[in-house]
Parts: C-alpha cells; sequence; structure tokens
C-alpha cells in the first residue's frame, strides 16, 4: 500500500473491497425480492381503497394547502365537524372524540432508554388541558390535544412553517433520484420502469397522506423542549402494544440513521463528485473536503437553517431542472408518441421494444417491476416514513391537512419530474447508447448524453450544476431526518446531536471516493429495511387513520359526501360509501 493516497486507501478499507461489494449486492437483491415489492404495493393499495381513493379525488385541495391558496381551518371547527361525521356514522361518542386523547400524547418528552422504565423525563411534559374543560380565552376548543396555555407563544419549540417543512421534505426527495435514480432505472430495467415508478407514486400518495399525518399526531418532545416526531414516535406513542411498539420504534429509528448516511448522504455526495469530475475535471477528493466543509456548517444551525436554505433552494432548482429536460423533449418531440407507446408497452413485455430509440433490451417484466418501484420509492419515499419526521417540525396542529401537503411531494417529485425526466430519456433517443469502451452508458453519463443532444457541450454543465444543487439539498434535508433518529436513539437527549452532525459531514468526503454501485446498493438495502417497521405501524392504526382522513372537512368535497349519504338513505336504506369501516 506504499505511495496509495490515503483516500484511495480509505474508499478501499469501507467499500472498495470485492467481497463486500458482492456481500452488498447480495443483501440488495435479497430484501428486494417479491416480498419487499408486495410489502409496499400492496400497503399503498389497500390504504388507498380504504381511503375511497381520497388523495386522487383531493389532490387539487392538497395541491392549494401546499402552494398557500387553501387558509388553514380553526381548529375547533375542524375538531367539531370531524367528532359530527364520526359519530354520524354510528360511531360511539367516546371513539368519535378519541382524536382529543390521542393527539394530547403528542406533548410527551422522550427520555431514557427506549426499552427501559419511564423516566422523570417522560410522559407529560409538563402541559395540560386547561382547566375549563379544554377550551381557550376566545372560547374555540383547543384541537386534538393542544395545550392551550402555550397557544400564541412566540417560541416555537423547533418548528418551522409548513411551507418549509415541505420545502425540507421535498429537498429530501428532490435529489439524484429525480435525475441519476430514472436513469440507473431505465437502463437496469428497461424503459418500462418508468412506468412503474409513476404507479408507485399514485398509490404511494395514500401511504404518505396516513404516515405524515400520524408523524404529526403523535409527535413528541426532546429534553429541550424542541417538537420531535416522525414514525420512532408514533410506535412509540400510538402502536397497541407497548412493548412491540418500542422496538419498531429503535429499529426504525435505527434504520432511519443508517439510511442518512447512505441514501441522504452518500449516493448524493457520490453524484457530486462524479458530475463535477466528468463536467470540470476536479477530482473527486477536492470535492469531498469543500462538501464537508459546507455540509458542517450549514447542519450545525439546525432546523432553522435547513429550512430556511431549502426554502429557496428548492422552487430554484426545480424550475431551473424542468425547463432544461422540456427543451430536451420539445427538440425531439417527434419521437415522443413512440417513447410513451414504448414506456408502456415495456412495463409488461419489455422485449417487445428491443430497438429503435431504445436500443437492446435484454431485462424481463419481474426486474422492469423491481427497479421501477424501488427507485421509485427512492426517488419519493412514500412508505420509507423518513420524511415524517421533517413533516412533524411543521408549526400547525391539523394533521390532516399536513398530512395532505406533505403527500404532494410524492406527486409533485415523482409523477411531475421524474415522468419529465424519463421521457427526456426515451425521447432523445440516449437509451441503449454506449461509451467509448464498448459499456451500456447509465447514471450521470446517460444523463450528460441525453441533454448534450439538444444542448451541445454546454449540457454537460447543464446537468452538473443541476445535480449539485439537488443532491446538495437532499444531503441537508437529511440531515434533520438523520439527526432526530439518531436522537431517539439517544434516549431524546439533544446533547449528543453535535457528533452526529460532524460525523455526516465527514460521511459525505467517504460518499465522494466511493463506488457507485456498491452506494447505491447499500442505500436499496436502507430503504427496505426501513419500511418495514414503518409500514407495520402504519397499517396497525389504519383504521382510526382512515376514519379521520374521510371525515375530514374538504371544502367541495364534503358536500358530495352528504349527498352521497342522503341518496344512500332514499335508496332502500343503504349505507354510504363512507360509513363502510
Amino acid at each position: 500500500m506504499k505511495g496509495v493516497p490515503v483516500h484511495r486507501m480509505l474508499g478501499v478499507w469501507v467499500f472498495g473491497g470485492t467481497i463486500l461489494d458482492q456481500f452488498i449486492e447480495y443483501l440488495d437483491d435479497l430484501v428486494w425480492g417479491p416480498w419487499m415489492l408486495a410489502l409496499l404495493l400492496g400497503s399503498g393499495c389497500y390504504l388507498m381503497l380504504r381511503l375511497d381513493m381520497l388523495p386522487l379525488k383531493n389532490l387539487k385541495f392538497a395541491l392549494r394547502c401546499a402552494f398557500g391558496l387553501e387558509t388553514e381551518q380553526r381548529d375547533g371547527e375542524v375538531r367539531a365537524d370531524v367528532r359530527k361525521q364520526l359519530s354520524g356514522r354510528g360511531l360511539p361518542e367516546d371513539e368519535a372524540g378519541r382524536s382529543s386523547r390521542d393527539g394530547s400524547r403528542r406533548d410527551r418528552a422522550y427520555s431514557g432508554s427506549v426499552f427501559g422504565k419511564k423516566t422523570a423525563g417522560q410522559g407529560f411534559s409538563g402541559e395540560r388541558q386547561a382547566s375549563n374543560g379544554g377550551r381557550a380565552s376566545d372560547g374555540r376548543k383547543t384541537f386534538r390535544g393542544e395545550n392551550a396555555s402555550n397557544r400564541g407563544k412566540a417560541s416555537k419549540g423547533g418548528k418551522v412553517s409548513s411551507l418549509a417543512s415541505l420545502t425540507t421534505e421535498l429537498a429530501t426527495t428532490l435529489g439524484i433520484g429525480n435525475i441519476v435514480g430514472v436513469a440507473t432505472a431505465m437502463v437496469l430495467g428497461g424503459p418500462g420502469a418508468l412506468f412503474w415508478m409513476v404507479a408507485t407514486s399514485i398509490i404511494g400518495m395514500a401511504t404518505k397522506l396516513v404516515e405524515s399525518m400520524l408523524a404529526v399526531k403523535y409527535r413528541g418532545k426532546n429534553d429541550r423542549g424542541e417538537i420531535a416526531g416522525g414514525p420512532m414516535y408514533t410506535c412509540l406513542h400510538g402502536f397497541p402494544n407497548k412493548t412491540a411498539g418500542k422496538l419498531l420504534g429503535f429499529l426504525f429509528a435505527l434504520f432511519a440513521v443508517t439510511a442518512s448516511f447512505g441514501m441522504g448522504n452518500m449516493t448524493q455526495s457520490n453524484s457530486i463528485a462524479d458530475a463535477v469530475w466528468v463536467s470540470f475535471g476536479v477530482p473527486k477528493e477536492n470535492t469531498g473536503l469543500l462538501l464537508t466543509i459546507v455540509t458542517i456548517l450549514v447542519v450545525l444551525g439546525g432546523i432553522g437553517v435547513i429550512g430556511k436554505v431549502t426554502q429557496i433552494l428548492v422552487p430554484f432548482m426545480g424550475v431551473f431542472y424542468l425547463l432544461g429536460a422540456l427543451a430536451v423533449i420539445a427538440t425531439h418531440w417527434r419521437n415522443l408518441p413512440g417513447a410513451v407507446a414504448g414506456i408502456l408497452t415495456a412495463a409488461f413485455y419489455p422485449e417487445a421494444v428491443s430497438g429503435g430509440i431504445f436500443g437492446s433490451v435484454t431485462v424481463t417484466a419481474f426486474q422492469s417491476l423491481r427497479w421501477g418501484v424501488s427507485r421509485g420509492i427512492f426517488s419519493n419515499e412514500a412508505g420509507l416514513g423518513a420524511s415524517g419526521i421533517t413533516t412533524a417540525a411543521a408549526d400547525t396542529e391539523d394533521y390532516v391537512r399536513q398530512g395532505y401537503i406533505s403527500m404532494t411531494g410524492v406527486f409533485l417529485d415523482t409523477a411531475v419530474v421524474c415522468t419529465i425526466t424519463g421521457l427526456a430519456f426515451a425521447a432523445s433517443g440516449v437509451l441503449g447508447a454506449r461509451d467509448a469502451n464498448g459499456n451500456p452508458l447509465t447514471g450521470t453519463a446517460l444523463t450528460l448524453a441525453a441533454f448534450r443532444t439538444t444542448m451541445g457541450d454546454w449540457g454537460g454543465s447543464f446537468v452538473s450544476i443541476c445535480i449539485v444543487l439537488f443532491a446538495f439539498a437532499t444531503i441537508i434535508g437529511w440531515a434533520y431526518q438523520g439527526e432526530r433518529a439518531f436522537e431517539f436513539l439517544m434516549g431524546g437527549k439533544s446533547r449528543y446531536n453535535l457528533w452526529y452532525r460532524f460525523a455526516y459531514g465527514l460521511t459525505a468526503f467517504l460518499g465522494c471516493i466511493s463506488s457507485l454501485e456498491t452506494v447505491w446498493n447499500f442505500s436499496d438495502i436502507c430503504n427496505a429495511l426501513m419500511a418495514v417497521p414503518n409500514l407495520i405501524c402504519v397499517l396497525a392504526l389504519s383504521g382510526k387513520a382512515c376514519r379521520e382522513i374521510r371525515a375530514y372537512p374538504v371544502p367541495g368535497e364534503r358536500q358530495i359526501r352528504h349527498k352521497g349519504k342522503a341518496a344512500g338513505k332514499a335508496d332502500g336504506g343503504k349505507k354510504a360509501l363512507h360509513a363502510r369501516y
């Protein structure tokens, strides 16, 4: 090893060994077998049906909320209407009002060992309902356990605005999964993988709605009184069996911390280093050093600084990239109908589209499904639960509305951005192209080739800038999610967070010098492991959650629901569709 640079030795020791590469690839194939696809797709389909397709019906309302066109409804009015809807469906009064009692659990301060007994810091954090029956000074009832005495205080306890929460969440999802992830999916799974990515996002909206709603509903606080939430708190406070809930919460937090280093950091930094090296010739170790320093400086500021950065960065980079991708599609518009038809056909019969603008396709239908689902989940994180950690930081008590806002991230991320990216690849005819050594183009190289068909050599610089912006936004967004999971493992004690932030920053350097295949395989494994405890908890709480979502007063949708119910009574006394559960 004499004369070998230290950074090269580090890359070989950690992720460069042939045996380790093969082992990680084996685990990746194992965890992403048919059982994982069935769990993810099955959960999404089940929740979509149990919600009576409301995620699709109320998508317009969710988008209006996300862009600030729908004002937040008064807490007391929402709570009263929810109780009226639930009691009107034959539910007992105590069950109809259970959301108030369940919501109060979010005020719990979490401290002590996950499996240990309650310490003095656990249980309610001293915040109780007002003695006048839970009514605030303005005569309104407090909504879902909100402490009336704390309403209006200047300190938000670590909360951010709903918009900042959404942009931070989008920062974690709008990353290289929308660029490099689509490229690898359509190479490894054929052009049909794009269809499965979009299909996954549509049913994933139901999963994201429920898991995000639960994350806000059951959020807690750390030892400094800052808001902390996510699936680990949902498991801890909401899972029916407390022992199992503690175990699931611990496992999710453990896998989320691991995923933050993998999917949230190493894959992003690896793509940044690769793009800057290909386009500008900057050595990867230099990029890693600079990225490590910048990452540490940003994440040291906490969720406040992260929210401000993403609120500016995410809209700019999204519009900037989409304009470039649409330009590629526009210049190859004659190929667009054939590209769309080929993508739909290849989703079920990949061999039928071999040749032409898709090159040589040598994948099976299962491979198309496997890579489409895995890369779709990588991109929008529906079912993984990690984005619920960011959603829980939103400055709102209306957790159903915030669930709808979070749901729009799946639609914008995959159904919009990934679709446009995939169509740019398919229409430009770069799928199946090979480099000078005869190897198929994939990842960053494929993306550069697609944009160069329209922009020439400048297209490489354009893509590199987009990758840097997208990936860096994901890195800083995931820093908050990983930190909250790490804090949970430490018993809710925030004094250890500084160690995580420095370790997270140093991981960016490791990602820059590691191999692309191993980093992506490692991230896929973390995604699958993180999804299992989250989906178990979501499915266990789905009955109560779906009832509350169906009863939520959405403008325009409620009148339709009431008409349907009245029509059901007129039609021989049949129950309305929403009264089934």
